[in-house]
């Protein structure tokens, strides 16, 4: 696979609350990805340890209902000095095996706004995680890496910004799910 081009942005499933570190682990290897900044949902950002393990490892709050600039502004800024970012295009944690849910469209936003390449990942063997099965499961965890793309013309055919931005949000869940299904049981 082609290495993508720093700083990129992430995009991943979301099956769990201990995805982040997961992503994070698997990506020290390679130079300059680690920190991953990323958007986290303003009722986790909230929870007083929880929020102080979010800003040590350079998270933002989503700012739920104030809009996409606002939201994104953040990453943007992070993707400006050269940081990577990711998002979890399903905007929450959609805990069922083989379950996902429907895209929101800041990862293409994004995208399509900074010109940054994305890099889909999958992660399977989370899927309803709690506490004791986390100690006591004996869970095999597989996080599986695509290949790189941009949101553009050449990848999603011509069309308006908006219309570029909702291709591209389909587009990307139908890449991590089709590595999801990649991935054995």
């Amino acid at each position: 696979m082609r290495e993508a081009e720093l700083p990129f942005i992430y995009v991943s499933n979301h099956k769990s609350w201990i995805d982040h570190f997961i992503i994070i682990t698997a990506s020290l290897r390679r130079k300059g990805v680690v920190p991953i900044h990323l958007i986290v949902a303003d009722k986790i950002w909230s929870r007083p340890l929880v929020g102080g393990i979010c800003v040590a490892l350079g998270a933002y709050p989503a700012r739920a209902g104030r809009g996409i600039e606002v939201s994104l502004a953040p990453l943007k800024k992070e993707l400006a000095r050269g940081e990577c970012v990711g998002i979890y295009p399903e905007g929450g944690c959609v805990r069922a095996k083989d379950v996902f849910g429907e895209p929101k469209v800041g990862a293409s936003y994004l995208a399509y706004h900074t010109g940054r390449e994305i890099v889909p990942m999958a992660i399977k063997g989370l899927e309803d995680l709690s506490w004791i099965s986390l100690v006591f499961g004996g869970r095999k965890v597989t996080l599986k890496f695509g290949k790189p793309f941009r949101i553009n013309s050449e990848a999603l055919g011509q069309g308006t910004p908006q219309e570029m931005i909702e291709r591209g949000r389909k587009f990307i869940m139908y890449k991590i799910v089709e590595l999801y299904r990649s991935i054995p049981d």
